[in-house]
């Protein structure tokens, strides 16, 4: 028997390379997604919790991975593979995060 515990949201922020030398045109732009936090749920105060605590401006790009973890019998606490569920800015997650909820909570009052 497999029993979802929860789901995880892992939030990445782009960061631009500070580049010490004089570098060409081409490669400018270059930059790597960092780690910033991850959620055990999926709340719907997030991106102010992310401008509060963390630090980052409505401009800032972000990918929302999510995994499961879930229990199974030969293991106690397993994650599945991480699926990107959004890209943007902070300011657009917002608006994704309202549209998900008022789905969820449509979704919740036809099923029941």
């Amino acid at each position: 028997m497999i029993n979802l515990i929860n789901m995880i949201l892992n939030v990445h922020k782009f960061v631009k390379h500070e580049w010490k030398k004089e570098v060409p045109k081409r490669w400018r732009n270059l930059g790597t997604w960092r780690y910033v936090t991850t959620f055990k749920y999926c709340y719907p105060n997030i991106p102010s919790i992310l401008t509060e605590q963390y630090g980052l401006r409505w401009k800032d790009k972000l990918i929302i991975y999510v995994t499961k973890e879930i229990t199974t019998p030969k293991f106690r606490r397993y994650r599945t593979k991480f699926k990107k569920v959004f890209h943007g800015s902070l300011k657009s997650y917002k608006a994704y995060l309202r549209e998900f909820m008022k789905s969820r909570k449509r979704d919740r009052l036809n099923f029941g």
